[in-house]
């Protein structure tokens, strides 16, 4: 009797529609990610001497200064600016940061350095991932300046949903005379995965 009822369901289950099966489209970085909130702030982009834009894919922002001249003296040899983000992902995903890349000029005397760098960290956490360069003087030029993160050793948001992200952009000179400036900052792309 067993038998005969498994035959005759398995017969059944050949006369009724198969339940379609969800597929799961894969997903590229800059449609994944996106920045819903952001704030800028830091001796080099106090209120009023920076502007901050949202790529129209709201995947990175630009940031314009006014202020970011750190140049060798005893009290204004440091400048930075965080930018704090809001980014949202989809469910099953989660995002690290890529880089930071901005556009200044350097003149820096021989015997000075400038040391760029980028850090970040997700809000809530102690872990934080540094990227740093460095250029010594004597020169004087227009610079391109990217900070990198390894994604591999990265660290990564919560799965799914927003994160706060703080992204911070730093330029240190060290010596006996210059200045560099900082025109603009491109903050993101970001690295998506799942998990």
């Amino acid at each position: 009797m067993f038998s005969l009822a498994v035959l005759v369901f398995s017969a059944l289950s050949l006369l009724t529609p198969a339940m379609p099966v969800e597929e799961r489209a894969a997903v590229d970085s800059a449609s994944a990610v996106k920045i819903t909130t952001y704030g800028v702030n830091g001796s080099g982009c106090a209120p009023g001497t920076a502007s901050a834009t949202l790529s129209d894919d709201a995947s990175t922002i630009q940031v314009a200064f006014n202020d970011f001249t750190p140049t060798v003296s005893t009290s204004d040899f440091r400048k930075t600016c965080q930018a704090t983000l809001t980014v949202a992902v989809p469910a099953g995903k989660q995002f690290t940061v890529r880089g930071a890349a901005y556009d200044g000029y350097v003149q820096i005397a021989s015997g000075t350095t400038v040391s760029h760098g980028s850090l970040y960290y997700f809000q809530g956490s102690v872990d934080q991932k540094t990227s740093v360069s460095t250029i010594s003087g004597p020169v004087a030029t227009n610079a391109n300046l990217t900070n990198t993160f390894n994604t591999d050793s990265g660290i990564w948001s919560t799965c799914g949903g927003s994160a706060i992200v703080n992204v911070e952009i730093y330029v240190t000179l060290d010596g006996k005379s210059g200045y560099t400036t900082v025109d603009q900052a491109k903050i993101g792309p970001f690295a998506v995965r799942d998990c």
